[in-house]
Formats: C-alpha cells, structure tokens, sequence
C-alpha cells in the first residue's frame, strides 16, 4: 500500500512556482537581507519567529474514480495542525491544536537553513518515480520555499517528513 498526501490547492510548478525571493530583497537561509551575516542561533530564532506554515502533500496513482490517493499534513503558526488523511472517504479535512513544546520542536526541523536550501535548489529534489509524488512547501516570512521531495532521502528532508508525520499521527491519529 502506497501511504500518500495532497495539497491543498494548486501546486505549483515549472514557471508557475512561487521565487524564492519573491517581494524581498536577497535573502540567504537565515533570512539575512542584503548580504548581512547572522550567527546560526540567530538565524534560527529568525526563521522560528518568521515560520508561517509548512504543507507536505502527496499523492499516488492513476487512483480508481471511487477511491482517495491523495492528502495532506499541514502546520500553522498559530499550531492549527490540518490533516487531510490518505485513503479517507469521503474525504475529510481533520484539525487539532499541536502543543506548545511540541510545536516549537517541529518548527526548528521546519526551518533547518538546509531543508531550505533543499526546498530553493533544483526542482525536483531528486528523481521522482512517475507514480507518486510528494512536495514540501514551507512559507517563512511572507516567502515561499517549495521543492518536489518524492523519495529524496537527504537528511533535512527525511527529518522534516518524519516530524509532519509524528504530529499528524499524535494529533490525528
């Protein structure tokens, strides 16, 4: 069985892709404008503070008509957990309220400077197989980092999918 999650929305892609400089100046994983340095503890509390959202979505098919092979996990700001389980029909959007620590903790993962760089290189990732297909999308500070991750294995992204996944299965079990 392929486990799989879904945006929500249109994905983007190719030309359509949001930049990842998009209504700012030039910024480097830490969110240092104009070429400014900044030690990792600040970076890092700078991408924590400036963390809106991260969105894992994935789907798999061709997916028969009466059937779900799409969902997705998605983490707030506010903590505001959304979950739109693999498999479920009909298709339900769950929601819960992660917890304080919890939410702090995944957000360092979230904003790992390298899972940035991962999400700002090359797209996609890694060679996708053409049957299932998995993005992370994180938006930091009013900009948006997105990269098609199917099967990438890189440590930042393995890290970041392991936490989506530890909160939708505490949360929304």
């Amino acid at each position: 069985m392929i486990m799989a999650l879904a945006l929500v929305g249109p994905a983007c892609s190719g030309d359509d892709a949001p930049s990842a400089d998009a209504g700012s100046s030039e910024r480097d994983a830490g969110g240092a404008v104009d070429g400014s340095t900044r030690s990792d503890a600040t970076a890092s509390d700078s991408s924590a503070s400036a963390f809106e959202k991260f969105l894992l979505s994935s789907a798999a098919g061709p997916c028969p008509g009466d059937s779900d092979c799409a969902g997705f996990v998605e983490l707030h700001a506010s903590g505001l957990l959304r979950v739109d389980k693999f498999g479920e029909t009909p298709t339900t959007v769950h929601e819960a309220t992660v917890m304080a620590d919890d939410l702090a903790a995944a957000i360092v993962v979230l904003t790992d400077p390298e899972l940035i760089a991962l999400l700002d290189g090359a797209s996609p990732a890694c060679l996708p197989p053409t049957d299932v297909f998995e993005s992370m999308e994180l938006t930091l500070g009013g900009v948006v980092h997105e990269n098609d991750t199917t099967t990438c294995d890189q440590a930042p992204i393995a890290a970041a999918r392991a936490q989506m996944d530890a909160l939708r299965t505490t949360y929304v079990p």
